[in-house]
């Protein structure tokens, strides 16, 4: 196996971990996606919090990386 890259992971796409990326600034938010789904991991990039907490969440292992920098106003 290569040095890096992931094994293909036998459950479905919809029941993959993700990553949920939040943060208003676009290049960081580009940025911080294309590095987790460099190593294979699936990610919801949103551009709130509020954005995150209107849909339902699913039934699978999760990670939140959140701009802590935010105003409160947003969180």
């Amino acid at each position: 196996m290569k040095e890096g890259v992931r094994p293909t992971s036998p459950v479905s796409a919809a029941e993959e971990p993700i990553v949920f990326v939040i943060d208003d600034d676009p290049l960081m938010l580009g940025g911080l996606s294309s590095l987790f789904r460099s190593i294979g991991l699936r990610v919801e990039a949103l551009t709130s919090a509020t954005e995150l907490l209107e849909h339902p969440l699913p039934a699978v292992p999760s990670c939140l990386v959140l701009d802590i920098s935010k105003p409160s106003s947003t969180v």
